[in-house]
């Protein structure tokens, strides 16, 4: 089945029925004719489809795998978090191995009724439950992790891949003090330059501009944070650093180019203004430059902090740059105030594609990245994705995080390939027949 929607539906606030390959979805239809500011996805349940299926927990008899007794912390859509309480209960829901009570007991002996709509994480010793609600049934599940994470492991390593262990506390400090050990390069290389440091729950910020600029900016990546952590599913107030995220923001350019090619061992700085380093070993950097442009500054901030997510996301599986260039874009207009730089690009992007027909050419290569003229393109895409169903749109990029290629994910999330993904955008933005 191909997208049932006609160009002339492409109007903001009209409903609209769509599916990509066998799936039909109801949204609200973005303004993709006229592009405007990105809206972002607020925290929600996500809804648990074919690829999560077989890793929905028992939770009654013998063979139960959450049980009254067990210690665990439960994480709340609100973002609260109740710690090492005890489960006392699971109220059953009308379908199998549902639930739609969670009682427990905290250390203090206060007692807790909690509804399974406001949860979203349970966190184990030896794993956790994510917390899911069936899109048909309604029913809430827990969905177990410790089960997940074998099939992933097994998948992921025919490829030479592997999921992301789990940070231990020394482990953290470790890569804490290793950042500070990379900002005192940074101080030593500008022996002239006052630099400041700033500290939050899960970024250090050095740089060399003035204190009283700081805060928004470090507002716009904590902003990103519970934005992509909604998106994909990470319980609110979880750490996915190895450590703390360091960003070093310079308000010089060449500066941030002599940083890149004498610490960072990158001659290639050159033109850019921003750039995120991802190693093998889990560590993330972020360096960049002001300039003259604050508001062009901001959005290059959290675009390459963003790229950082994803490397941390689940495993270390690359992402192709088609979606992670389209996710950065598109969170970057999402939290940064008074940015239309996406929405430019996208505007763009939607004049190419409507005079040649296509996204530029070879859009969907692998291990390569996208031209510069298709980043419209892929925020553009990736807002498509988001808005049908943002809870497809996790599962769609968590399936390739766990070993799925692209078409596999693709096929047992949204129920279609790459070939229809292409027609349905096209027909979105009014340009049938559309070619990658």
């Amino acid at each position: 089945m191909k997208l049932s929607l006609s160009s002339t539906a492409i109007r903001v606030g009209l409903v609209a029925v769509t599916a990509i390959g066998g799936i039909t979805l109801l949204r609200e239809a973005p303004s993709h004719g006229a592009p405007g500011k990105a809206t972002g996805v607020k925290p929600g349940v996500r809804v648990h489809i074919k690829m999560e299926a077989e890793y929905i927990a028992q939770l009654s008899g013998d063979d139960a795998t959450l049980k009254p007794g067990t210690k665990v912390d439960v994480y709340l859509q609100s973002g609260k978090k109740y710690d090492d309480v005890e489960l006392t209960e699971l109220q059953p829901g009308k379908e199998k191995n549902s639930f739609k009570v969670l009682g427990c007991t905290t250390g203090k002996g206060q007692k807790l009724k909690l509804q399974a709509s406001t949860l979203t994480h349970i966190a184990t010793e030896d794993g956790g439950f994510d917390v899911v609600q069936d899109a048909s049934t309604k029913a809430f599940h827990a969905l177990d992790l410790s089960q997940r994470n074998k099939a992933a492991e097994a998948r992921l390593g025919t490829t030479g891949r592997s999921l992301w262990p789990e940070i231990s506390r020394e482990e953290r400090a470790t890569a804490i003090d290793d950042a500070k050990t990379l900002f005192k390069k940074c101080s030593d290389l500008f022996p002239g330059r006052n630099f400041n440091f700033q500290e939050t729950e899960f970024y250090l910020f050095y740089t060399d501009m003035p204190v009283n600029q700081v805060a928004p900016y470090v507002a716009n990546l904590d902003a990103m944070y519970r934005q992509l952590c909604t998106i994909f599913g990470v319980p609110p107030g979880k750490n996915i650093w190895k450590g703390k995220c360091p960003v070093i923001a310079f308000v010089n350019k060449e500066m941030y180019h002599q940083f890149e090619r004498e610490v960072m061992n990158n001659p290639k700085a050159e033109g850019t203004a921003g750039l995120h380093h991802g190693s093998s070993d889990g560590r993330v950097v972020v360096t960049c430059c002001r300039g003259d442009d604050p508001a062009f500054f901001a959005h290059v901030l959290v675009h390459e902090t963003a790229h950082g997510f994803l490397h941390r996301f689940r495993s270390n599986v690359h992402i192709d740059s088609w979606i992670n260039e389209g996710i950065a874009d598109w969170v970057a207009e999402v939290v940064v105030q008074g940015s239309t730089f996406t929405s430019r690009r996208q505007s763009d992007a939607l004049v190419a594609m409507r005079r040649t027909g296509t996204m530029g050419g070879d859009f969907f290569r692998e291990q390569a990245n996208i031209d510069a003229e298709q980043y419209g393109v892929a925020s553009a895409l990736a807002e498509f994705m988001i808005e049908t169903n943002p809870n497809l749109y996790r599962a769609f990029l968590l399936g390739i995080k766990e070993g799925h290629s692209i078409e596999e994910s693709l096929k047992l999330t949204y129920g279609g390939t790459p070939a229809d993904l292409v027609q349905s955008f096209g027909r979105s933005i009014g340009v049938t027949n559309l070619r990658p």
